[in-house]
């Protein structure tokens, strides 16, 4: 992994964090439907960066949803595996 590559990693889980804190500010404020919408962005992220660690590149919501799901049955059979 490249120091690119882990920047870049930082960089999203920086910017999901962000917007998990600005969806609790927003939440305390009572602003529920602009809480979701960062709640959304900062799962956004965090799942961008998990993907970006596994090295895929996801460039667009769609691509996120599709490695997310494949991550998850990978991570799944994993389990499954080390219960063997």
């Amino acid at each position: 992994m490249t120091t690119d590559h882990l920047q870049e990693i930082c960089k999203e889980i920086q910017r999901g964090e962000k917007s998990l804190a600005a969806s609790e500010k927003l939440f305390q404020a009572g602003l529920m439907e602009d809480a979701i919408s960062r709640s959304y962005y900062a799962v956004l992220h965090a799942a961008r960066a998990a993907i970006l660690c596994i090295g895929l590149r996801p460039l667009n919501i769609k691509r996120i949803m599709k490695y997310s799901l494949n991550l998850k049955m990978e991570m799944s059979r994993w389990r499954t595996w080390r219960t063997i």
